[in-house]
């Protein structure tokens, strides 16, 4: 892994995206993203995100989304009345606004704050993680894994061994976040981090030889 660990933060991982995950969803998902040179390729991974939910992932009817943010993921689920959805954050600013977005729909779209290291485990027939391994060290990505109880997952991560386009990344996001800096990962460690929690990595998805980012699926074995 690239990165080590990251350097502790007065109030805690919960207060860092308390504070970032308002500016930080707008500068990837609003107009703002215009203004920012790596947010095509989390655009891009949460619109084939919303496909495979959607479309791919279809008979599953109920989603667990790790790391919800404002629900953006939740988008794919609000045509199919038939579906359900649980978006799990430890950020409560992240979990009010989305409850706040999806006021409309709250019986089959919910928001819980919980640390998802910290629940005994996670179940779902779909669980989708989009951009949560960024934030988490080999060991705790290691947990992750372990914990879920899915059929399939729908993830992504940051590559490390991704050319000029992860150097050029690397070097924004050390730029963006210098008190707590992403990780990224090798594919070898993603594989064996997937193997060990019993699930097998279906493909992944690399949208540009600029992209350093990865959206990934996995199988129960």
């Amino acid at each position: 892994m690239t990165a080590g660990p990251a350097a502790p933060l007065s109030g805690g991982k919960a207060a860092f995206w308390d504070n970032k995950i308002a500016s930080w969803e707008a500068s990837r998902y609003s107009l703002l993203s215009r203004c920012n040179p790596f947010s095509w390729t989390v655009l891009r991974r949460m619109g084939a995100a919303r496909r495979l939910v959607r479309e791919d992932f279809q008979h599953h009817q109920f989603v667990l989304d790790l790391g919800c943010g404002s629900g953006s993921l939740a988008q794919a689920l609000l045509n199919d009345p038939s579906r359900s959805y649980l978006g799990i954050d430890f950020s409560r600013t992240a979990v009010e606004a989305a409850r706040r977005r999806f006021r409309g729909h709250a019986e089959r779209i919910r928001f819980e704050q919980l640390n998802v290291l910290e629940a005994p485990s996670l179940e779902a027939p779909l669980i989708v993680f989009l951009g949560l391994l960024d934030w988490l060290d080999e060991s705790e990505m290691g947990l992750l894994f372990r914990k879920l109880k899915a059929e399939n997952l729908c993830f992504s991560f940051t590559e490390s061994e991704s050319g000029l386009g992860g150097l050029l990344y690397g070097r924004y996001r050390r730029r963006a976040d210098k008190a707590y800096g992403a990780r990224n990962f090798k594919r070898a460690q993603i594989e064996a981090a997937a193997e060990a929690g019993g699930y097998r990595i279906g493909r992944m998805t690399r949208f540009s030889p600029l992209d350093p980012g990865r959206l990934a699926t996995a199988y129960k074995i």
